[in-house]
Protein backbone atom coordinates (compact mmCIF):
# COMPACT_ATOMS: atom_id res chain seq x y z
CA UNK A 1 0.00 0.00 0.00
CA UNK A 2 1.38 3.41 -0.96
CA UNK A 3 0.85 6.37 1.32
CA UNK A 4 1.85 10.00 0.72
CA UNK A 5 4.38 11.54 3.11
CA UNK A 6 5.74 15.05 3.56
CA UNK A 7 9.38 15.88 4.31
CA UNK A 8 11.42 19.08 4.45
CA UNK A 9 14.65 19.10 2.45
CA UNK A 10 17.42 21.57 1.76
CA UNK A 11 17.64 23.11 -1.71
CA UNK A 12 20.84 21.24 -2.60
CA UNK A 13 19.19 17.90 -1.74
CA UNK A 14 16.21 18.79 -3.92
CA UNK A 15 18.59 19.55 -6.82
CA UNK A 16 20.18 16.11 -6.44
CA UNK A 17 16.76 14.45 -6.41
CA UNK A 18 15.75 16.38 -9.54
CA UNK A 19 18.95 15.17 -11.23
CA UNK A 20 17.92 11.60 -10.40
CA UNK A 21 14.68 12.00 -12.37
CA UNK A 22 12.44 13.96 -10.01
CA UNK A 23 11.81 14.04 -6.29
CA UNK A 24 9.69 10.89 -6.07
CA UNK A 25 11.88 8.81 -8.40
CA UNK A 26 15.02 10.12 -6.72
CA UNK A 27 13.83 9.20 -3.24
CA UNK A 28 12.70 5.75 -4.42
CA UNK A 29 16.07 5.19 -6.09
CA UNK A 30 18.04 6.26 -3.01
CA UNK A 31 15.89 4.12 -0.68
CA UNK A 32 16.32 1.15 -3.05
CA UNK A 33 20.12 1.64 -3.11
CA UNK A 34 20.23 2.00 0.68
CA UNK A 35 18.23 -1.20 1.17
CA UNK A 36 20.56 -3.06 -1.22
CA UNK A 37 23.54 -1.82 0.79
CA UNK A 38 21.95 -2.91 4.08
CA UNK A 39 21.16 -6.36 2.68
CA UNK A 40 24.67 -6.70 1.30
CA UNK A 41 23.52 -6.94 -2.32
CA UNK A 42 25.79 -5.76 -5.09
CA UNK A 43 24.81 -2.64 -6.97
CA UNK A 44 25.60 -1.63 -10.52
CA UNK A 45 28.69 0.53 -10.83
CA UNK A 46 28.47 3.96 -12.39
CA UNK A 47 30.48 4.63 -15.56
CA UNK A 48 32.76 6.82 -13.43
CA UNK A 49 33.52 3.96 -11.02
CA UNK A 50 34.15 1.54 -13.90
CA UNK A 51 36.47 4.06 -15.60
CA UNK A 52 38.59 4.74 -12.52
CA UNK A 53 38.79 1.03 -11.68
CA UNK A 54 40.24 0.33 -15.13
CA UNK A 55 43.21 2.72 -14.81
CA UNK A 56 45.99 3.09 -12.28
CA UNK A 57 45.55 5.94 -9.81
CA UNK A 58 48.10 7.61 -7.52
CA UNK A 59 48.26 5.97 -4.10
CA UNK A 60 48.39 9.22 -2.11
CA UNK A 61 44.88 10.61 -1.52
CA UNK A 62 45.69 14.28 -2.24
CA UNK A 63 47.48 13.37 -5.48
CA UNK A 64 44.61 11.06 -6.45
CA UNK A 65 42.10 13.88 -5.92
CA UNK A 66 44.07 16.27 -8.16
CA UNK A 67 44.65 13.56 -10.78
CA UNK A 68 40.95 12.62 -10.97
CA UNK A 69 39.96 16.30 -11.25
CA UNK A 70 42.62 16.78 -13.96
CA UNK A 71 41.44 13.73 -15.94
CA UNK A 72 37.81 14.88 -15.77
CA UNK A 73 38.74 18.41 -16.85
CA UNK A 74 40.95 17.08 -19.64
CA UNK A 75 38.13 14.90 -20.99
CA UNK A 76 35.58 17.73 -20.70
CA UNK A 77 37.92 19.89 -22.82
CA UNK A 78 37.88 17.28 -25.57
CA UNK A 79 41.19 15.65 -24.71
CA UNK A 80 43.32 18.68 -25.53
CA UNK A 81 46.62 19.32 -23.82
CA UNK A 82 46.74 22.72 -22.19
CA UNK A 83 49.00 25.00 -20.23
CA UNK A 84 48.90 24.78 -16.48
CA UNK A 85 47.68 28.39 -16.42
CA UNK A 86 44.58 27.25 -18.31
CA UNK A 87 43.83 24.36 -15.95
CA UNK A 88 44.94 25.74 -12.58
CA UNK A 89 41.89 27.86 -11.70
CA UNK A 90 39.50 25.08 -12.65
CA UNK A 91 41.51 22.49 -10.72
CA UNK A 92 41.67 24.79 -7.72
CA UNK A 93 37.91 25.28 -7.84
CA UNK A 94 37.10 21.58 -8.14
CA UNK A 95 39.55 20.35 -5.48
CA UNK A 96 39.46 23.27 -3.05
CA UNK A 97 43.26 23.48 -2.97
CA UNK A 98 45.24 26.67 -3.55
CA UNK A 99 47.21 27.23 -6.75
CA UNK A 100 50.65 26.58 -5.21
CA UNK A 101 49.49 23.20 -3.91
CA UNK A 102 48.00 22.33 -7.31
CA UNK A 103 51.30 23.15 -9.06
CA UNK A 104 53.24 21.11 -6.49
CA UNK A 105 50.89 18.13 -6.92
CA UNK A 106 51.01 18.35 -10.74
CA UNK A 107 54.83 18.28 -10.55
CA UNK A 108 54.70 15.19 -8.34
CA UNK A 109 52.24 13.56 -10.74
CA UNK A 110 54.53 14.40 -13.68
CA UNK A 111 57.53 12.90 -11.88
CA UNK A 112 55.61 9.69 -11.18
CA UNK A 113 54.33 9.39 -14.77
CA UNK A 114 50.67 10.27 -14.22
CA UNK A 115 50.99 13.57 -16.12
CA UNK A 116 52.80 14.04 -19.43
CA UNK A 117 54.39 17.37 -20.36
CA UNK A 118 55.51 18.62 -23.75
CA UNK A 119 57.01 22.05 -23.33
CA UNK A 120 54.37 24.04 -21.49
CA UNK A 121 51.50 21.70 -22.37
CA UNK A 122 50.17 19.22 -19.82
CA UNK A 123 47.90 16.20 -20.14
CA UNK A 124 47.11 13.24 -17.90
CA UNK A 125 48.51 9.82 -18.74
CA UNK A 126 45.94 7.03 -18.60
CA UNK A 127 47.68 3.79 -17.68
CA UNK A 128 45.45 0.74 -18.11
CA UNK A 129 45.40 -2.12 -15.66
CA UNK A 130 46.41 -5.52 -17.04
CA UNK A 131 42.86 -6.87 -16.68
CA UNK A 132 41.48 -4.38 -19.23
CA UNK A 133 42.24 -4.67 -22.93
CA UNK A 134 42.23 -1.74 -25.34
CA UNK A 135 38.81 -2.48 -26.87
CA UNK A 136 37.14 -2.75 -23.47
CA UNK A 137 38.76 0.51 -22.40
CA UNK A 138 37.46 2.33 -25.48
CA UNK A 139 33.93 1.29 -24.53
CA UNK A 140 34.51 2.25 -20.88
CA UNK A 141 35.93 5.62 -21.96
CA UNK A 142 33.00 6.33 -24.29
CA UNK A 143 30.54 5.49 -21.51
CA UNK A 144 32.40 7.77 -19.11
CA UNK A 145 32.53 10.61 -21.64
CA UNK A 146 28.78 10.35 -22.12
CA UNK A 147 28.38 10.28 -18.36
CA UNK A 148 30.32 13.47 -17.68
CA UNK A 149 28.96 15.37 -20.67
CA UNK A 150 25.31 14.33 -20.53
CA UNK A 151 24.34 13.34 -17.01
CA UNK A 152 20.67 13.65 -17.94
CA UNK A 153 20.92 10.64 -20.27
CA UNK A 154 21.77 8.40 -17.32
CA UNK A 155 18.43 8.83 -15.55
CA UNK A 156 17.19 5.66 -17.22
CA UNK A 157 20.41 3.85 -16.26
CA UNK A 158 19.87 4.79 -12.60
CA UNK A 159 16.34 3.37 -12.61
CA UNK A 160 17.50 -0.14 -13.62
Amino acid sequence: MKRPITIRLEDDVIEVLDALGGKTKGIRHLVKEHLKKIRGEKRDKTPEEVFYESIYLPSEPHLREVYIAFVMLYLKCGGRSGSLDHYIDKLSGSTGLDQKTIVKNIRKLANSGFVTTKGFLFRPTLRLKETVNEEEFREILNNYLSFIRNVQRYRDWLEK
